[in-house]
């Protein structure tokens, strides 16, 4: 469900003009972290945040981004992914 779902905002983004989708992910979510990296985001940065470490008990997040520069058009490697 999360790789189709992910898939579908990667197409949305392509075909809506925009080029790039970004996410921010907890440090302990090592199996989101490994799901994006499989469909092409990659680690922009990682910081301590004060507020989602109050409120989520997470010190450390990382910012995940997907750039349309990772996917060949016209071959389906979106589809692909899945």
């Amino acid at each position: 469900m999360g790789r189709r779902f992910l898939a579908f905002a990667q197409q949305f983004t392509v075909e809506s003009g925009f080029h790039a989708l970004t996410l921010h992910v907890a440090h302990k979510n090592q199996q989101a972290i490994r799901l994006y990296h499989n469909l092409a985001f990659e680690i922009e940065q990682s910081q301590y945040n004060y507020w989602r470490h109050f409120w989520f008990k997470e010190p450390v997040w990382h910012l995940m981004s997907w750039k349309e520069r990772n996917c060949n058009r016209g071959e389906n490697s979106i589809e692909q992914n899945i």
